[in-house]
C-alpha cells in the first residue's frame, strides 16, 4: 500500500510540475512605428511593443508621437474557450503544454495639420468651446 501511495505521490508531483500556463500578450502597434504607448496610463515602451498581462477586459491604449494626433482607444480583451470556468483550472494546472493567447491592437496615426490648415482648427476648437461654455451657463 505504501509503494501506491508512494507512486501516486509521484505521479501526481511530475504532473503538477509538468503542467503548463498560459502566456498573455498585448502586442501594440502603429503606422508610423515609434510612437510612445500606453496602457491604462502606464508607459509600455515604443511601438511595436509586446505587454504581458494577467486579466481580461477593457484596457485604455494610449499612442503619442511628435507631429501626430494623439491616439486613444479602449481595447476589450475576450479570453479563448479554454480560459472559462472550469476549463481555465484544468487547462492552467494540468494541461502539460503552454499555451498563448495573443491580442493586437493596430493604430494608424493622423499628422497633425501646419499652416493655414493647423490655424482653422484652432480656430474651431475655441469657437466649440466658448458655445459649449455658454451653453453651460446659468440662465441670468
Amino acid at each position: 500500500m505504501r509503494g501506491r501511495n508512494g507512486a501516486l505521490a509521484a505521479t501526481l508531483a511530475a504532473a503538477a510540475a509538468a503542467a503548463g500556463c498560459v502566456e498573455r500578450t498585448l502586442q501594440i502597434r502603429s503606422d508610423p512605428p515609434g510612437a510612445k504607448a500606453y496602457l491604462d496610463d502606464e508607459p509600455v515602451g515604443v511601438t511595436p511593443v509586446t505587454v504581458p498581462f494577467s486579466f481580461y477586459g477593457t484596457r485604455e491604449v494610449r499612442l503619442a508621437k511628435e507631429g501626430f494626433r494623439p491616439h486613444r482607444a479602449l481595447v476589450t480583451l475576450n479570453p479563448p474557450v479554454y480560459e472559462w470556468f472550469p476549463l481555465d483550472f484544468l487547462f492552467e494546472n494540468l494541461f502539460p503544454f503552454t499555451l498563448h493567447d495573443a491580442h493586437v491592437h493596430e493604430a494608424v496615426l493622423d499628422p497633425r495639420p501646419t499652416g493655414e490648415a493647423a490655424a482653422r482648427e484652432e480656430e474651431e476648437f475655441l469657437r466649440r468651446a466658448e458655445e459649449a461654455r455658454k451653453a453651460g451657463e446659468p440662465a441670468r
